[in-house]
């Protein structure tokens, strides 16, 4: 009964690689990489990161798309990854608000996990729990980042802008984000 169980678990996992896979061809057209690679190169960043194979491929699929190829998509991915184990948050929910902060900060996907580096850095100086401190600051930002950016507001200056009234107020970042999005 085990090994059927087993074969049954090895199954669905072949299966949901092949769709992870399929979505990212179509979303990468040219820049696809082949289906060896693709599992090969997830499965070694879950390993490295302490995830699992379909946490890095449910990212993967996030940030996936034709201006983009499999090492660049990978930068993302880790960030997302990262940010993931360190708040608690799902992979789709830590995917978005990466793909969120890098589009409204015009960031590049090298880029991406010193945005995670300047969230960790902010947080730790706040009193406030630390997952809960990186998700207030990730929700504010993705509130008001791009009415930031088009101010001249630096992310490493937004981020602390948003800690420093959460850790105060005791608001939500998502709140704390629509304020500063309409006094700006």
């Amino acid at each position: 009964m085990a090994v059927i169980h087993e074969v049954t678990n090895a199954l669905e996992f072949m299966t949901e690689q092949a769709k992870s896979y399929t979505t990212v061809e179509m979303e990468m057209m040219q820049n696809a990489p082949d289906f060896k690679d693709f599992t090969q190169q997830t499965n070694q960043m879950a390993q490295a990161f302490s995830s699992t194979t379909q946490n890095v491929q449910e990212a993967v699929t996030v940030f996936a798309n034709y201006n983009q190829t499999l090492e660049q998509t990978l930068q993302r991915t880790q960030a997302a990854i990262i940010l993931a184990n360190l708040t608690g948050q799902s992979i789709k929910d830590s995917s978005n608000a990466i793909l969120g902060m890098t589009q409204q900060f015009g960031l590049s996907s090298e880029q991406s996990l010193h945005m995670v580096d300047i969230l960790s850095s902010t947080s730790r100086q706040l009193l406030i729990s630390f997952p809960q401190a990186l998700q207030e600051v990730a929700s504010g930002i993705q509130k008001v980042g791009s009415v930031a950016d088009q101010g001249g507001l630096s992310l490493e200056k937004l981020s602390a802008m948003i800690g420093v009234v959460a850790e105060n107020t005791r608001q939500s970042g998502d709140t704390i984000g629509k304020i500063l999005k309409l006094a700006a």
